[in-house]
């Protein structure tokens, strides 16, 4: 079978540091092509090609700033800014435009593949365009189903992949093919019966919504030592966490690349 797999445009494939979707991708990709299938994985500039044909989207520019710097001339004098500082909506914009450049090329190499496996957010844009093109999409929901994503899903009948039976308990009656758990390397993962010591471990980006907050207390209520490492989202979060974080019986270690991990 000729698969298109659309894996990031935040993210190369796989990431450098933090990013679950975009190591999905990467096994889905590899696995998918060493069963013979032809695949085509959609992904930024910087990621690898194991057996499989790379399409470049973009270079992970929305890793390093969404849009840069912005000139402003004040009083005759040229000021360099953020665009956050001046458009807080220009991060979803950047995104939207690399999405937009994902679907041209689903458009120009149509006759390449006969399927799309979808695991980028903002999967609502393309299947208007896979139904004008007939190809079948089946997306991986890496995310939490809502009311509206819901709605489009039912019009397009979209046949869907859950992480986990969790998220289609609001919504049993789309199309779900299966719920396939996320993967685990055993080759990079390998087993320690003997670890050097005893503790908790909790890995995701700081933010509200990953909670944290409870793996601290979880900790404390057990008299245990927890390691917390992640990348910062939510900079007013990390002060409510930082009380607790004394670098010895909770310690935070930031993002941390795979080998560090």
């Amino acid at each position: 079978m000729r698969i298109a797999i659309l894996g990031s445009v935040v993210l190369p494939v796989p990431p450098p540091g933090q990013g679950g979707t975009e190591w999905i991708a990467f096994y889905q990709a590899r696995g998918l092509a060493r069963l013979g299938h032809e695949v085509l994985l959609f992904a930024p500039k910087g990621s690898l090609e194991e057996g499989y044909k790379l399409i470049k989207t973009q270079s992970s520019r929305l890793r390093r700033g969404f849009g840069g710097q912005a000139k402003l001339k004040v009083q005759n004098q040229n000021l360099n800014l953020k665009s956050e500082y001046l458009e807080s909506s220009r991060k979803l914009r950047v995104e939207n435009v690399y999405l937009a450049e994902v679907i041209e090329k689903l458009i120009e190499l149509k006759d390449e593949y006969d399927v799309i496996l979808n695991n980028m957010r903002g999967e609502a844009v393309f299947l208007p365009v896979a139904k004008l093109l007939a190809k079948p999409l089946v997306n991986v929901m890496h995310l939490p189903i809502f009311e509206e994503l819901a709605g489009v899903f039912k019009k397009y009948n979209t046949p869907l992949i859950t992480i986990s039976n969790n998220q289609r308990k609001n919504y049993p009656d789309l199309n779900y093919l299966a719920t396939v758990y996320n993967c685990v390397d055993t080759e990079k993962f390998s087993f320690n019966p003997h670890p050097k010591e005893d503790y908790l471990l909790m890995m995701g980006t700081i933010g509200r919504h990953k909670n944290q907050g409870a793996a601290i207390r979880v900790a404390k209520k057990l008299g245990m030592k927890l390691v917390l490492a992640g990348k910062i989202r939510d900079q007013d979060y990390y002060g409510e966490l930082s009380k607790d974080i004394d670098g010895k019986n909770i310690i935070w270690y930031g993002e941390l690349d795979f080998y560090k991990k």
